[in-house]
């Protein structure tokens, strides 16, 4: 049997165990917690997944996610990206049916 282990690394060097995985690119608050869309806060820290490394000891895997600081801008930026995203999502989808089903009519004459 495995055992896992899952670290933090903050800019300034210090660790802090973390009790599950995290992806490149997540943004992450000071307590290693993935920040969800409603999450996100220009007046928190945050924090971006930047590098992993994996480290194996006969049945103990360690992983190291080092963490980049984000500013406020990039903080910001995220969550103009993300509520661009989700525009999208909910309402060009709603207009690639509409003009499908227009298409399709016109297929039929």
């Amino acid at each position: 049997m495995e055992y896992y282990q899952y670290f933090i690394i903050f800019p300034d060097g210090e660790q802090q165990e973390i009790h599950h995985t995290l992806m490149m690119g997540d943004i992450v608050d000071i307590n290693g917690n993935v920040c969800g869309s409603g999450d996100l806060d220009p007046h928190k820290i945050a924090y971006r997944v930047a590098g992993c490394r994996r480290n194996d000891y006969f049945k103990e895997i360690t992983w190291y996610y080092k963490l980049e600081l984000m500013t406020r801008d990039d903080v910001e930026d995220e969550i103009h990206f993300l509520g661009a995203k989700k525009f999208k999502d909910e309402h060009l989808d709603k207009i690639f049916k509409k003009l499908e089903k227009r298409l399709e009519k016109k297929r039929k004459k």
